[in-house]
């Protein structure tokens, strides 16, 4: 029971994993759009989500614990 537990975990941060890497693949295009508001949104889209992984790995590490 607790393989399956843990082979769920996997897939479910394998497919977290892929999300926000493709997200902030497609972020990284408007980088170099012309509007320079869209620069200033993207730029802190990207900070937010850097800012937010470590967020969510401890929120992972303290369900483990639970």
């Amino acid at each position: 029971m607790a393989k399956e537990e843990d082979e769920e975990e996997t897939e479910e941060s394998l497919a977290a994993g892929r999300f926000v890497e493709m997200f902030l693949r497609h972020l990284l295009q408007g980088i170099d759009a012309k509007e320079k508001n869209v620069r200033l949104r993207v730029c802190q889209l990207i900070a937010l989500a850097m800012n937010s992984l470590g967020e969510i790995e401890y929120a992972k590490s303290l369900a483990q614990l639970i």
